[in-house]
């Protein structure tokens, strides 16, 4: 019975997931061919049946327009052209399309097509001539396009003689010619292509000297020279040299050095000498940080984030640093933060602002395997009244859990470089054993130290309580005690994916701790403590690896000897062992219900690839127990495991993900599979 009410979950997940992606264009509203048929009654001739399909989807892009872009003679005119480059791409340099277009009173116009394709022509044999300062397999890489038995397309055979050229140039070798592709058809078809290379002499820098006047930039001038000896001498490091001779100076406060390179070539031997002249200007100091463009935010609580001041040196490193910092407020839907123009030793900071409309309205759609469908809604103010201060009002509700918070933020809090945050909120959720009520109110402050690192500390004060607890009457009373809890808590983030919803590489960090004492208002004494650690990388090709592994303990202490059910971990689910339903790995009372415990970890590993546009495919492993006593956390036993497959598509609000997850190992109280269905990445 269980299974097949898995089954049957399953399907109306997938049934749901097929909806949601035809509502986002995966129907005939995003298929370019469908919806040009829908516009235009298609047809063509000179082909076989099984290429009809994809020539309407070449064709589809030029005539599945919108309303302002109508199918005409000229759309169709530009398709039969899109027709002729989709078979020279193949091999068919000769192809040729005739159409006719017919308009239609009271109905579709008619487009056909008549395709003559031509002889294919193949890469039957290639010669590179002259070549000697590459190795084969190098000019392989670069010729790939011309590798016999490639087809012969002249696009993409000058593409690689062009890979071939920039090649040379970055090793120095300026002067070099690459003649070709020469091209000799046969009457079978078979092309024999000729590229020719006269090399010439390579540059290579053999001295590099920086004058001029040099104030504290010297010693690192010189050692960027010596860097610099016996590399290729080609523009980019020409450009390199100057750029970093003026950015040297710019840290240093001479933000108007300008910089010019001199070359002495030995034609014979292909030696350059560099000569870089540096002219530093005048050492700048701000003479004030001048405001432009706010309307509603303060000036001081925009200075307040700059972290120059008057009187301080120019310097650009501190210039990114705040642009940083003011861009993280939300307030700003663009700034810039420029020095005056003109010359002198005291200029001014000019800070220009584009302040973004302050209310937002937002409304958030999401899927759980044990939630089921949830909903995240609220408003966001973030200038009120004008005084830089955000405020909002939130709610989320789902058949499991509902909630609504209030906050307050102020992103200048104290004229510092810190966010501060104060919230009150009310929440209820079902677990599997139990349904827990809270309400209560909170304090944090939050700062970023770059792009990648923030830390926030924060205290909350909550009241609990337990309802519909369905643990055996064995089980400790104190383990079903409603506790006020009043916690602080640390945390540290280093984040450097490249993209929130569905990266493609990068790093997180996070550590926690937190404590809960009566000193803090809390009925109940427990110390707690967590830390994540995930990679995701690119692995062969668009193959990525993604890896993560987690670990939290929770410890009672003074006159509290059990964590409370509300507090305890718990471990299964679509995010942490996709093999076990919620909460349902780990310790369980005599009639089965999970107890949780005191410590958990999870290790998890996908290699996830992309199949066609948004849709991704999976295979993953999960690995996690839960312990009863948290001095068990680095005891590695009762470890669960779950094996699967999965799908994803990426969707405005994040992935939405199907996993099928197989227990290799399964008792006699677990699942032999379990489907899990939910929007997001499980890490």
């Amino acid at each position: 019975m269980r299974r097949s009410l898995a089954v049957c979950s399953g399907f109306a997940a997938l049934a749901l997931a097929l909806g949601a992606c035809r509502a986002v264009g995966l129907g005939s509203e995003g298929d370019p061919a469908a919806r040009a048929r829908e516009r235009v009654d298609l047809s063509f001739e000179g082909v076989e049946d099984a290429e009809r399909e994809r020539l309407a989807e070449v064709v589809g892009e030029e005539l599945a327009g919108g309303s302002g872009h109508p199918v005409d003679k000229a759309a169709v005119d530009d398709a039969a052209y899109a027709i002729e480059l989709h078979y020279r791409d193949q091999g068919y340099p000769d192809a040729e399309v005739e159409y006719r277009y017919e308009e239609v009173p009271g109905g579709r116009p008619r487009a056909s097509f008549t395709v003559a394709r031509g002889p294919r022509s193949t890469v039957t044999a290639r010669r590179v001539l002259g070549v000697h300062a590459l190795d084969d397999g190098e000019v392989e890489v670069l010729l790939a396009d011309l590798a016999p038995g490639k087809p012969w397309v002249l696009a993409s055979a000058r593409r690689a003689v062009g890979l071939l050229r920039r090649r040379y140039l970055s090793l120095g070798f300026l002067d070099a010619t690459v003649a070709g592709p020469e091209v000799e058809l046969a009457d079978d078809g078979g092309a024999t292509v000729t590229i020719e290379v006269n090399e010439g002499v390579r540059r290579v820098v053999r001295h590099v000297e920086f004058d001029g006047e040099l104030p504290a930039a010297a010693d690192y001038l010189e050692r960027l020279a010596k860097r610099s000896v016996g590399a290729p001498y080609t523009s980019h490091l020409v450009f390199r040299l100057r750029a970093q001779a003026v950015e040297t100076h710019a840290r240093r406060g001479y933000p108007d050095c300008t910089a010019t390179v001199a070359e002495q070539l030995d034609a014979s031997t292909g030696a350059v000498r560099l000569q870089v002249h540096c002219v530093p200007g005048e050492r700048v100091r701000i003479a004030e940080i001048r405001v432009q463009g706010n309307r509603d935010v303060d000036a001081k609580r925009i200075r307040s984030r700059v972290e120059l001041r008057p009187g301080d040196v120019f310097d650009p490193e501190k210039i990114d640093r705040s642009f940083a910092r003011l861009y993280e407020t939300g307030l700003f839907d663009s700034l810039s933060l420029t020095l005056e123009e003109g010359g002198g030793a005291l200029r001014a900071l000019i800070v220009q602002v584009v302040e973004t409309p302050s209310l937002e309205l937002f409304a958030e759609p999401g899927y759980g395997s044990y939630e089921g469908p949830r909903l995240r809604l609220g408003v966001d103010e973030r200038n009120l009244l004008g005084s830089g201060l955000g405020a909002g009002i939130e709610g989320h509700a789902s058949p499991k859990a509902r909630g609504v918070e209030l906050h307050l933020t102020d992103p200048f809090l104290f004229s510092s470089w810190a966010t501060g945050q104060a919230s009150l909120f009310a929440n209820e959720r079902e677990e599997p054993t139990f349904t827990v009520h809270e309400g209560g109110a909170g304090v944090s402050l939050r700062r970023s130290w770059n792009e990648h690192l923030s830390t926030s500390l924060g205290y909350e004060y909550k009241v609990t309580t337990l309802g519909d607890v369905a643990l055996a009457a064995t089980v400790p009373d104190e383990l079903s005690d409603s506790v006020n809890l009043g916690t602080l808590t640390l945390n540290l983030v280093r984040n450097t994916r490249d993209q929130p919803l569905m990266p493609t590489r990068g790093t997180v960090l996070r550590g926690y701790a937190g404590l809960s004492a009566l000193e803090l208002g809390s009925s109940a004494e427990l110390a707690e403590g967590g830390f994540e650690a995930s990679i995701v990388t690119p692995l062969i090709g668009s193959t990525l690896l993604a890896a993560d592994a987690r670990g939290a303990v929770i410890a009672p202490f003074g006159e509290t000897s059990v964590v409370p059910l509300q507090r305890r971990l718990f471990n299964g689910g679509e995010n942490s062992v996709r093999s076990f339903k919620e909460s349902d790995l780990g310790p369980t009372d005599p009639r089965g219900e999970p107890l949780g415990g005191e410590a958990r970890s999870v290790v998890s590993m996908e290699l996830r690839r992309p199949i066609a546009g948004n849709l991704s495919g999976v295979l993953f492993y999960d690995a996690g127990n839960v312990r009863l006593d948290y001095q068990d956390f680095l005891d590695f036993e009762a470890y669960r495991q779950a094996v699967g497959v999965g799908a994803r598509y990426l969707l405005p609000i994040g992935p939405l993900r199907l996993d099928f997850a197989v227990n290799p190992d399964p008792r006699d109280d677990e699942d032999d599979w379990v489907l899990q269905f939910a929007v997001g990445l499980p890490f």
